[in-house]
């Protein structure tokens, strides 16, 4: 029997019929032989360390029917429920406050995480490539909720390989870090243009609020060439159209409509 144990550690795989003789065995020496081969490769790979981290149970749905789980679809006399974001990072920060430093977030295999992931990949990693994208997979989303698996399985396969041989683009994702990146990090007072606020009272109006505003769409091409952004920024890019045929012609119309000022 220890040969088997060797082989074991060795290889990594017995055959069905050695496995079944490993785990009747029943002969002491043996038993604490394959403790002590345990014990050496639980060492080697992981040491005797101990590491506490909390654990949050991000969403007890799920559509497998494992028996010995609790959340299992079968199991009709829990609530089901799916933590919000805020709410997952309010447990992070009140583990942390107890003295936690990793987390574990685990959950039940719902469709819908998928197709979460999906919506959020055509608008991350597709973008302006193909605004078409962002429709199918919110389609997908939306499916998926209405009919369950599993059924919601193909949805999932004509999203998913829509998604994956579509043109990518991470412009419209760089464009919303590079603007969120400059209002946290400049602490520059910039006023909004006065020609674009709003004057809905009269003092508001006497102060210039809203004077010399263009509306577009009494312009040709509905496009009126007056500046949005405050004093300091203008001229200021944050969207740099990447090398596609949708965002070549995004990128025309920018300089045709702004003549190169953006």
């Amino acid at each position: 029997m220890k040969r088997l144990i060797d082989k074991l550690r060795h290889y990594h795989s017995l055959t069905g019929e050695e496995y079944a003789n490993l785990l009747s065995c029943q002969d002491t020496g043996t038993l604490l032989y394959l403790q002590q081969q345990a014990r050496e490769v639980t060492l080697a790979h992981f040491g005797n360390g101990i590491f506490i981290r909390g654990l949050i149970e991000v969403s007890n749905r799920c559509r497998n029917n494992c028996h010995y789980c609790g959340i299992r679809k079968g199991n009709t006399a829990i609530t089901r429920y799916a933590l919000k974001r805020e709410t997952i990072l309010e447990c992070c920060r009140e583990g942390y406050a107890l003295g936690f430093r990793t987390f574990v977030m685990q959950g039940g295999e719902d469709p819908a995480f998928i197709a979460r992931r999906l919506v959020i990949s055509a608008s991350e990693d597709i973008g302006l490539a193909n605004p078409n994208a962002l429709l199918l997979a919110n389609a997908c989303f939306d499916t998926v909720h209405k009919i369950g698996m599993p059924e919601a399985r193909i949805p999932l396969a004509e999203a998913t390989i829509y998604l994956a041989t579509s043109p990518k683009s991470n412009s419209a994702y760089m464009a919303i870090n590079a603007a969120l990146g400059m209002v946290n990090h400049d602490t520059t007072d910039r006023p909004v243009p006065l020609h674009i606020r709003n004057a809905p009272t009269k003092l508001m109006k006497n102060l210039g609020y809203g004077d010399n505003y263009k509306y577009a769409h009494d312009f040709e091409g509905n496009f009126a060439e007056q500046e949005f952004m405050p004093e300091g920024l203008v001229g200021r890019r944050f969207y740099q159209p990447a090398d596609n045929p949708k965002e070549r012609e995004l990128a025309q119309r920018i300089t045709t409509l702004w003549k190169g000022k953006y």
